[in-house]
């Protein structure tokens, strides 16, 4: 059994080759509705573009904030931490470091001095503590003549060196001072975030 039976025939035209005026004007219609229909589909797909867009933008820029605030507020929290530790180095570790290192430091400083010099002697005024721990290092390693003085007038990791054509003083307390102002500076804003968000 088929399905014509079911079916309502319909009267089929013939092709004369020919179109009426109506074939002209449904197709032109048909063209300018699928006209209206592509610009439509268009337009709503970059109305849905920009909204992407805008929407992914304005989600970004609030977690970069956020992740911003995240840092900022790590940061803060990693050095209010950091903050006794700072204090105590700067309190208890650089002025002995000072002391331990003075010499070397001096060392350096008036060898490179020497290097230069034409008469490579020198005369050392520091602080009378620190004068006989540098005689006998010196007298080792020094190589060049040179003379110690101790000198109550003189603070201490502060030596006044007198070649012959020049003087200088080498000051590492002034270095261990400006280390110091630092990490007092470094604590004090820590702190200063921390009590004002």
């Amino acid at each position: 059994m088929t399905l014509a039976h079911i079916l309502e025939e319909l009267p089929t035209a013939e092709f004369s080759g020919r179109r009426s005026n109506d074939d002209h004007a449904i197709e032109k219609f048909n063209l300018e509705e699928f006209e209206r229909g592509y610009q439509a589909g268009w337009d709503d797909s970059a109305k849905a573009y920009q909204d992407n867009t805008a929407h992914f933008t304005n989600e970004l820029r609030e977690q970069l904030m956020d992740l911003s605030f995240t840092y900022h507020e790590a940061k803060t929290e990693i050095l209010s931490g950091l903050t006794p530790l700072l204090e105590q180095i700067s309190t208890l570790l650089l002025p002995e470091m000072a002391r331990v290192g003075f010499a070397e430091y001096l060392k350096s400083h008036i060898q490179i001095i020497a290097e230069k010099s034409a008469s490579p002697s020198v005369t050392i005024t520091v602080h009378p503590d620190q004068a006989s721990s540098l005689e006998p290092l010196f007298s080792q390693e020094l190589g060049i003549p040179f003379d110690i003085y101790g000198d109550t007038g003189t603070p201490e990791n502060v030596a006044r060196l007198r070649f012959q054509n020049q003087e200088m003083d080498i000051d590492l307390s002034e270095c261990i001072a400006g280390i110091q102002d630092s990490i007092a500076a470094l604590c004090s804003t820590t702190s200063e975030k921390v009590n004002h968000g």
